[in-house]
């Protein structure tokens, strides 16, 4: 494989490489976003929730007290929207044809010139701006041709062709080693522009892999919060149902009842500390104790769950 195609193929996947990371990176990001403002949404509604469930309770007698559910206190930066980064920009190598053909054309055009000179000096003519004319470049390239043919009358274009067919190889292979050159220095480039890609990427992986780690604890904590809404509406419900057939003294609640009232102040104030919960994230992703939070919300909605459905 040449120089150029090597060249090319190392810029193609430099441009893949950071494309593909890029898509994935922005698709995260956006994805994260998305989540982020879905857990505020829900952490509101949970906020109108609750304001049914303290509705429920108001009012009854003798209602035991649970103790408060403790605020998990976390410090650090608090998670906010986050901006893909700016687009990598993969800026392909010079072809460097036009410097080749330049250096080519300029090398012929001298060599031309110097042999044209040198004929003239072995001619003994005279060499002055007003002194050259077509007379005078017969008689110099002549000197060339005399040496081919001897004293004929085409000498002088013999020795035109071969001055100018000298002039064609050398300036060809003037052009061959500029390019050749700059191929050289064009897959060093490129090399170098891939190795960059590499770095760049390895640089924003951890920045890709903390976001997916985001957002895949968002996505699972939008439906913890659901999840503590939804049996916040039914147990307020259910206490309701109990108010209007039971009367308001907790203590002469039916036994179901009583069950049902403990589940809503359980749930009252679950919901009180999620909703106070600072969402904050370390370098790898979401705190520790955030996260052990939320395993403790799962945890009591599976509690639930299995009370309703035994």
């Amino acid at each position: 494989m040449g120089k150029l195609a090597q060249t090319r193929k190392l810029i193609q996947e430099a441009k893949s490489l950071v494309q593909e990371f890029e898509q994935e990176l922005t698709h995260e990001i956006e994805a994260y976003n998305l989540a982020l403002e879905e857990v505020q949404v829900e952490k509101e509604a949970l906020e109108a929730t609750m304001q049914n469930m303290d509705g429920a309770l108001e009012g009854i007698q003798n209602l035991p007290e649970l103790p408060l559910e403790p605020v998990v206190e976390v410090e650090g930066e608090e998670l906010s929207k986050i901006a893909p980064p700016p687009l990598y920009s993969v800026e392909e190598p010079k072809v460097g044809s036009f410097a080749a053909k330049f250096w080519g054309f300029v090398t012929a055009l001298l060599v031309f010139v110097g042999l044209g000179i040198g004929g003239a000096v072995m001619q003994k003519l005279t060499i002055a701006p007003d002194m050259i004319d077509l007379h005078f470049i017969e008689q110099a390239f002549g000197f060339y041709g005399k040496l081919i043919v001897g004293s004929s009358p085409q000498a002088p274009w013999i020795g035109i062709s071969v001055a100018a067919l000298m002039a064609l190889i050398i300036g060809l292979i003037v052009y061959l080693i500029v390019l050749n050159s700059t191929a050289a220095k064009n897959l060093q480039l490129a090399q170098q522009i891939y190795d960059e890609v590499k770095e760049y990427i390895q640089k924003h992986e951890p920045l890709l892999q903390k976001v997916k780690n985001l957002k895949t604890f968002l996505q699972q904590s939008v439906r913890k919060i659901k999840g503590v809404k939804v049996l916040g509406d039914e147990f307020g419900a259910r206490v309701q149902r109990a108010r209007y057939f039971e009367g308001d003294d907790f203590e002469q609640y039916q036994p179901l009842s009583k069950e049902e009232t403990m589940k809503l102040l359980e749930l009252k104030a679950k919901a009180a500390a999620l909703v106070q919960m600072r969402l904050v994230a370390t370098q790898e992703g979401i705190a520790k104790e955030v996260e052990e939070f939320f395993e403790e919300v799962e945890k009591e909605i599976e509690k639930i769950k299995e009370w309703i459905y035994r």
